[in-house]
């Protein structure tokens, strides 16, 4: 999951092919694109709370429970594909605006699950390892996925590569959790 996630996702890519998208889809003034970037900013922030909430109120109730986890990840993970889609065909503001809010929500909630995931299915001795590990090719995936997608773009249009992105997200989400069950015996 991690090495396909990388690739289907780059944070650093898919923010400037939004943002190019933008100017593509409503021919901007800097005011419409200040207003989808804070609206995209203002929903990372509140989607990392809403992750936390989660995360703490699974904790309190049922202890840990790694199948929830794994649900609400996967949840998250199909609604950020489905907000990078819609944001992708959309050709009003304010529904772009919209899913800018339920990516930027649902992009937080993502990082912050799989990171928490990640730790605590790891053993106290090899956790340091694994996240160093973890992040190094999370930050060395980026950059190659930020290069295919900027090949991308002059070919095929921004809307049609955040659009791809976008479905790529969903199936890689819908296959984690219907077919690739292994994953939920963590």
């Amino acid at each position: 999951m991690a090495a396909a996630g990388r690739f289907a996702y780059k944070p650093a890519a898919m923010i400037i092919a939004l943002i190019r998208a933008c100017t593509e889809l409503f021919t901007p003034p800097l005011r419409r694109v200040v207003a989808l970037s804070l609206a995209l900013a203002v929903a990372s922030f509140t989607g990392l709370w809403l992750a936390l909430a989660l995360l703490l109120h699974q904790s309190a109730l049922f202890g840990w429970w790694p199948l929830d986890w794994l649900v609400d990840l996967l949840g998250a993970l199909a609604v950020l594909g489905l907000g990078i889609t819609g944001f992708a065909v959309s050709r009003s503001l304010p529904l772009s605006e919209t899913f800018l809010v339920l990516v930027g929500a649902s992009m937080m909630a993502v990082f912050a699950t799989v990171n928490s995931l990640v730790q605590l299915i790891t053993t106290n001795e090899m956790r340091g390892r694994v996240m160093s590990v973890y992040n190094f090719a999370f930050r060395g995936g980026m950059p190659m996925g930020n290069l295919l997608t900027g090949w991308l773009v002059p070919v095929f249009t921004a809307p049609v590569v955040v659009c791809f992105n976008g479905l790529l997200l969903v199936v890689m989400a819908m296959y984690f959790f219907f077919v690739q069950r292994r994953l939920a015996a963590l």
